[in-house]
């Protein structure tokens, strides 16, 4: 069906507008192993991961190592064992975060939820490194270093999901956006549009993906995304897929 309808009452379909801006915040998209990821999900993880190592690095720099130690770039056996811890709690940390949903816009939304998730995949990290060193001795790290790592990346990683989360919501308020997906999530954008958080000309459900939004919301199209974004009105696509 072409997506060349213009506006309705109900502002499901709005008319085309010029200059479109491909992308939201939470895209383009990268595909990995058949599983669309929004850019700016890899971009936040990228970021935990320089977080969790500048934490753990100012960890054993207030504990036990100088920052000669951790910028030496010869094969010592202690910059060796340094580097290696600072690689497993970087390892341990994004495991549990992940664990934890800190890396789902679903779980992130409510910064209230994100306090706690924070504090229980900290938890989880300090019990698996505890276990980690029971059985690798030369791996473990001082509690004089592993605690300000874990106080430090714990304030970090809020500031970064405040930051995410403010930014999300000033892009989708800017402009109409056109939703990939029709399912469970696209369902939550379309109780918030219905509050008036989000301004949306319709929904993209893939083919096969079940429909739980208004079926008279959905815009079918074999054309590219960025077309039919064109053709909508949207100034931008999110992804609301699960």
């Amino acid at each position: 069906m072409q997506t060349d309808q213009r506006a309705s009452g109900d502002g499901s379909i709005a008319a085309p507008v010029p200059g479109l801006r491909k992308w939201s915040i939470g895209n383009p998209v990268i595909r990995l192993f058949h599983i669309y990821v929004p850019s700016s999900l890899m971009v936040l993880f990228l970021v935990d991961v320089a977080v969790l190592y500048t934490s753990i690095s100012l960890g054993l720099i207030y504990s036990y190592a100088s920052v000669s130690d951790l910028l030496d770039n010869t094969e010592s056996l202690r910059f060796q064992r340094i580097h290696l811890q600072r690689i497993l709690f970087v390892a341990v940390m994004m495991l549990s975060l992940f664990t934890m949903g800190l890396h789902q816009r679903r779980y992130i939304a409510e910064l209230k939820m994100v306090v706690l998730r924070l504090a229980a995949s900290h938890l989880m990290a300090f019990v698996m490194l505890t276990l980690v060193f029971y059985f690798v001795p030369s791996a473990r790290i001082w509690l004089s270093a592993l605690l300000p790592a874990l106080a430090i990346s714990s304030f970090s990683l809020f500031i970064c999901r405040v930051m995410f989360v403010r930014a999300a919501k000033v892009s989708l308020f800017r402009q109409p956006v056109l939703i990939l997906g029709a399912g469970a999530q696209a369902r939550r954008i379309e109780m918030a549009e219905a509050r008036g958080r989000i301004r949306c000309v319709g929904f993209v459900a893939p083919e096969g993906s079940e429909v739980e939004v208004s079926p008279h919301r959905i815009v079918t199209s074999r054309e590219p995304l960025s077309e039919v974004a064109r053709r909508c009105g949207a100034a931008e696509i999110v992804v609301g897929l699960e």
